[in-house]
């Protein structure tokens, strides 16, 4: 059979093969299998066998399935090849070895020129396990390299341990696409090319890459918090607040831009962060202004203190009209220019209200008193102006 008319069905053939002879650890079916590979014309390439492959489907998911069989065959060759490699010495190992390693490589080619006929297709595909043994080792490098370049020129620690989060919990996952590689390769090229390493450049670099929102969203969020910390009036605080509001409203626009997902969860949490901030402020911003107001109202208005409980005072300026010294039709204006403008040892602030209640309900001990009170005014009367001779 010439190797220039071989089929991608011939081509899985052999791959079957390969993986029957390893499996069952007859390497001499398996140097047949490559001696008769290697007897073939060598004029078809990956991407012959890629287009067959697309000729060869009827439908996307029909190509998506014979995709998904090339790299588990691809993982069945690599995962007994590890054991081959490792425990079996014989001879024509090498010549083995490297025929093992040739063909692997040819159907990540194969998976590649997929992604040059249908990206879409081929980053939602899981990665094979060969092809991460040989972009595991080069991103782990790489990414120590730029972690160590970002310390040396004092980007802060938070945010050099979110990159390495970011990329590493990537590679930790049971099942990583093709897609997310090729997302990682891009922020830490990214990150390497960028002039001057600065922190807001590099946070947007992993917004835009979508790789862990909510560590992402998190990071964002906790340093928010500490900048809000660090101000020390409300008046600073919302100001960050509304600082922090319009870098989200950026990253938000950005998002939509450049990700394909509708749902974007570092969007939503850091709107719901604003939100529960913002209802905090203005709840503590109302608190201080009636604060303000109240202090305006004893101290700015330098409110006169009587000796006197509430009760007793309200029954005192009840009995005070009653003898005619303030108009009975102006109730409502006499209480409240004593409540603005007077206070008791126990009570700064007197609502009007409350002060002609109290003139109104009146206790017995509380007039008693208050009897006291007038008979000892009688008495200095009678004593210092010769009053009880009258």
């Amino acid at each position: 059979m010439e190797y220039k008319k071989a089929s991608y069905t011939d081509f899985i053939s052999d791959l079957q093969n390969i993986q029957s002879s390893l499996i069952q650890g007859d390497f001499e079916s398996l140097k047949d299998v490559f001696i008769f590979r290697d007897r073939k014309e060598r004029s078809i390439f990956s991407l012959n066998l890629a287009i067959t492959l697309f000729k060869s489907v009827d439908s996307e998911t029909d190509l998506i399935r014979e995709a998904k069989v090339l790299i588990a065959l691809s993982d069945s060759i690599y995962d007994n090849f590890l054991l081959f490699d490792r425990n079996t010495y014989f001879s024509n190992k090498e010549y083995l070895r490297h025929q093992i390693l040739s063909i692997l490589h040819q159907i990540e080619d194969i998976l590649c020129d997929i992604d040059n006929l249908s990206p879409r297709i081929f980053y939602g595909l899981k990665m094979s396990r060969f092809a991460l043994s040989l972009d595991k080792p080069r991103i782990r490098a790489e990414l120590s390299a730029i972690s160590s370049k970002l310390k040396r020129v004092g980007t802060s620690n938070k945010l050099r341990e979110l990159i390495m989060k970011t990329v590493s919990g990537q590679l930790k996952a049971g099942k990583i696409t093709y897609g997310q590689i090729d997302k990682i390769r891009k922020v830490l090229n990214r990150i390497k090319f960028m002039e001057g390493f600065d922190n807001t450049a590099i946070e947007k670099v992993l917004v835009l890459s979508d790789l862990d929102p909510s560590a992402i969203a998190c990071y964002l969020i906790d340093r928010s918090r500490y900048s809000l910390l660090e101000k020390e009036s409300l008046y600073d605080q919302a100001n960050e607040l509304v600082k922090f509001k319009e870098d989200t409203d950026i990253l938000s626009i950005l998002i939509e831009k450049y990700q394909t997902n509708e749902f974007s969860i570092t969007t939503k949490k850091l709107e719901s962060y604003y939100r529960s901030q913002s209802s905090n402020i203005s709840k503590k911003i109302k608190l201080h202004r009636k604060e303000a107001i109240d202090q305006q109202n004893y101290q700015g208005n330098r409110k006169l203190q009587v000796n006197l409980p509430v009760s007793q005072f309200g029954l005192f300026i009840r009995l005070a009209m009653q003898v005619g010294w303030f108009g009975e039709r102006e109730v409502a204006r006499t209480f409240e220019f004593f409540s603005r403008n007077f206070s008791t040892s126990r009570a700064m602030i007197i609502s009007p209200e409350s002060l002609q209640k109290k003139s109104l309900d009146v206790e017995y001990s509380t007039a008693k008193k208050m009897k006291a009170h007038l008979i000892q005014m009688v008495n200095h009367l009678n004593q210092h102006h010769n009053t009880s001779k009258l």
